[in-house]
């Protein structure tokens, strides 16, 4: 294995920080070997496809039940390509980009690599919206950005791919959800790809899009108490991290005038909401379709776009600095969302 420990000084400081670094950096290589082998976690079901073969139209509750499409369809957000993509970075090791590239060309004579018109939400089907979108603005961005200079990943294949993306960025506008969270993480997804390859001929029309039906589904979708409407930690989560992840790549490319005057206090709002249904132990609430979310999945990032809120930093470092939000009480009651606190 690769060692990479970032050392700035011989300081007993420097030292622990390095020491922290290598244990992340361990453990992110554990992970790594696992998806560059073909094991897979899906849903909290594990599997193994033997010498990284993967099958992406499997789905194991087919045969063990009970059956859960849901596992098919999670497969393909490719969520495991980012533990090689961020260990590829760290180790230049090409184990990992080799793996990528040939789980890549599976999938890729598997599906066909361009989106299907009919039935692509259904059943067993590697083109559901969703995953469409979560893939162009997560897994796929971090591989291309990780693996595009690797020798393991050919120019054929690289051509195939970037194809593949943009195929399915023209087919999310062309089947875009409607009035829910799958909306944003669609659009966020097409946002990716036109930033990403700013030499396709449609991706300045498609940047200016995508980010312009973001801006009007986030005002209808984001509750003027700040809790998104689907009243989920969980999906609020997916708004507010589609809304910073368009925001910082807008901010990074050149093009924050493309998003409307009101967008960043979308992003306020977005961060308060969670920030007042905070538990003493800074965590949000479990209702609905949720897991147990810390404060800091939104704050930090929203204390680092607002380093003038006092409150969302206190939220993000769970008390350590900062300070609680101005007037606060211990209970107060959310009038759109429903909440009492």
């Amino acid at each position: 294995m690769n060692r990479y420990i970032a050392i700035s000084s011989l300081t007993a400081v420097g030292l622990s920080l390095a020491a922290a670094a290598e244990v992340d950096l361990q453990s992110l290589v554990v992970e790594a070997d696992r998806a560059a082998c073909g094991d897979v976690t899906v849903v909290a079901i594990p599997w193994s496809f033997p010498s990284n073969r993967v099958d992406w139209l499997f789905n194991p509750t087919k045969a063990k039940g009970p059956f859960d499409p849901e596992w098919t369809w999670q497969l393909n957000r490719m969520q495991p390509w980012r533990t090689p993509a961020r260990a590829y970075t760290a180790t230049r090791d090409e184990k990992y980009a080799r793996a990528f590239a040939r789980q890549l060309e599976d999938w890729l004579v598997q599906t066909g690599g361009v989106p299907a018109e009919k039935g692509y939400n259904g059943v067993g089907s590697p083109w559901r919206t969703i995953e469409e979108g979560l893939r162009l603005m997560g897994s796929w961005a971090e591989a291309w950005r990780a693996f595009s200079a690797s020798p393991s990943f050919p120019p054929p294949l690289q051509e195939r791919f970037r194809e593949s993306m943009r195929a399915q960025a023209r087919h999310i506008l062309a089947h875009r959800s409607r009035g829910n969270n799958w909306l944003l993480m669609e659009l966020n997804g097409v946002h990716s790809c036109a930033v990403l390859f700013p030499d396709l001929p449609e991706s300045t029309a498609w940047r200016r899009e995508s980010a312009r039906i973001f801006a009007e589904a986030a005002s209808e979708q984001l509750l003027p108490d700040g809790l998104h409407c689907e009243l989920s930690p969980d999906y609020h989560l997916d708004f507010y991290v589609c809304a910073a992840q368009l925001y910082r790549r807008a901010l990074e490319s050149g093009t924050l005038d493309e998003l409307p005057p009101t967008y960043m206090e979308l992003m306020v709002r977005s961060a308060e909401g969670p920030l007042a249904m905070m538990t003493p132990s800074f965590v949000q609430p479990r209702f609905n379709d949720c897991y147990t979310i810390t404060a800091e999945a939104v704050l930090k990032t929203a204390s680092e776009f607002f380093p003038d809120r006092a409150d969302f930093r206190w939220g993000a470092t769970h008390g350590r600095e900062g300070a609680p939000p101005a007037g606060a009480t211990a209970s107060r009651f959310l009038p759109w969302s429903g909440f009492a606190v």
